[in-house]
């Protein structure tokens, strides 16, 4: 099974990245849709006085074991 990539944007507060305010993950399957998303969101908040740090978690999920097995035994 071929793994497949999801996009999180993790918003901070400092650009240390230790103050973590919430995060967006509305099923970002490409990093071009995660810059998008990240800089509307970036916009939003400038708009509102609010000046965050932004950033992008790329996660690779791959499928290790399915139960029960399909594996026939003899």
């Amino acid at each position: 099974m071929k793994p497949t990539k999801h996009y999180f944007i993790h918003v901070y507060e400092d650009k240390d990245l230790l103050v973590h305010l919430y995060s967006i993950h509305n099923e970002l399957k490409s990093l071009k849709e995660a810059k998008k998303k990240m800089m509307d969101q970036a916009h939003k908040d400038i708009v509102n006085a609010k000046y965050y740090f932004y950033n992008i978690v790329e996660q690779t999920m791959k499928s290790v074991e399915v139960y029960p097995s399909q594996e026939v035994t003899g």
